[in-house]
């Protein structure tokens, strides 16, 4: 027990001031879409009862979106009450459960150390700290979406199967990573080097949610006439420019927004400090990534390199770096570089479909910003790490080998 709390006494003290610093928040008024359809469509689920079937509240509702969001809300509101402060109470939850799984991941498959520099760096984010009282569907996604990748990369097929589909469930997008994860099975199914069993329920923990949520649009066809809301179908860009332009903007969320390019600029110094410390090149390779990240996030400089050249570079570098990084840490053919790639062509894939769309708002991108972070906090870590503790064997031998010529 002593070990447990010693473990946790940073994620419980961080727990407690966030939520004292959300309280407030609860009894705010319901803000933009929060007010409509999303919360106006969890009240209505509420009033005439919980149910996921299609078409159990108007599609002007739930936007013609699966109702998982909306059947666990209207579940919370049956169990403490239909008030503002209760209705913001559930995604404060959400947000609460999903820093413990940040945290718990950090814990399990790194060390403590990494827990903790993941959970403070994504706990008080901007977009994750407003978007933790806001009755959205979006903080729900990108929770299910981060364990799900840990179920999955961990080997927990049951587990996989019920949060992949509560993820189909929430929100068609969820959908990307089922495509990303179904891949990676994909090439896993013709190892044989794996044990036939664990082939087949490793595809099984895939397909099953994917059978399920092709049931839930084949009611949702025969109820209400249609597999997504009209307003949607014909929802999806055209023109390259304004892909590309798409593109930058999730960029701009991964890279510049609330202050973040500092804290990147801080981390590339450590790399460079990380290598010099060393007398090695191994860290410092993220330099590489960093032109290309820095012209898709500018407003000034973009059109420096031509397009598809700026994409298909970045794309290239960002999964080349994530597995470089993570060999020269210590990772290579491991569990932790498995977790790594997936979540990196997951961001990388998730972008490629957030710009098709024509409608983009900047909290669509927290199913991708969070396991960003998260990797980033990894990385940052390994960097301080080696700066300050080579540096403090450096000055320990030298202050030896002085002492010894003075003697």
């Amino acid at each position: 027990m002593k070990n447990w709390f010693a473990n946790r006494c940073v994620l419980l003290i961080v727990l407690g001031v966030f939520v004292l610093l959300k309280l407030p928040h609860l009894s705010y008024s319901f803000y933009w879409d929060e007010s409509w359809p999303y919360a106006s469509g969890v009240k209505h689920m509420y009033e005439h009862g919980p149910s996921l079937m299609p078409g159990a509240i108007d599609g002007e509702l739930s936007r013609g979106h699966p109702l998982m969001f909306h059947f666990l809300a209207s579940m919370w509101m049956k169990l403490f009450g239909s008030s503002n402060f209760v209705m913001h109470s559930f995604p404060l939850f959400i947000a609460v459960l999903f820093l413990i799984a940040i945290y718990e991941i950090g814990l399990q498959m790194f060390d403590k150390r990494v827990a903790i520099t993941a959970l403070l760096l994504i706990a008080f984010q901007q977009a994750y700290f407003v978007q933790s009282s806001l009755v959205l569907l979006e903080l729900l996604l990108a929770f299910l979406g981060f364990i799900s990748i840990y179920f999955y990369v961990t080997k927990r097929y049951v587990l996989t199967a019920i949060t992949l589909t509560m993820l189909f469930y929430t929100k068609e997008s969820g959908m990307v990573l089922g495509l990303v994860l179904v891949v990676d099975a994909a090439f896993v199914l013709f190892k044989s080097e794996i044990a036939l069993k664990d082939r087949v329920y490793n595809m099984l923990s895939l397909l099953i949610p994917i059978l399920l949520i092709g049931v839930f649009f084949l009611m949702q066809k025969k109820i209400s006439g249609w597999y997504v809301l009209p307003l949607y179908s014909n929802g999806l860009e055209t023109s390259w420019d304004s892909y590309y332009e798409k593109i930058r903007s999730c960029c701009k969320v991964y890279f510049r927004d609330d202050v973040r390019r500092y804290f990147y600029a801080g981390i590339l110094t450590f790399c460079v400090l990380a290598d010099i410390t060393n007398k090695k090149i191994r860290f410092s390779k993220v330099l590489l990534l960093a032109p290309f990240a820095f012209l898709l996030s500018s407003d000034s400089y973009h059109w420096l390199l031509p397009k598809p050249v700026l994409l298909i570079c970045f794309a290239v570098f960002f999964i080349w770096i994530i597995s470089t990084v993570f060999k020269a840490a210590g990772y290579s053919a491991t569990i932790q570089k498995k977790y790594a790639l997936i979540t990196g062509s997951f961001i990388l894939i998730f972008t490629a479909y957030t710009a098709i769309n024509k409608f983009f708002i900047d909290r669509y991108m927290l199913i991708t910003l969070i396991p960003l972070l998260f990797l980033v906090g990894n990385f940052a870590d390994r960097f301080i790490k080696i700066c300050f503790t080579e540096a403090i064997h450096s000055c320990i031998n030298n202050y030896v080998v002085n002492r010894s010529i003075r003697l």
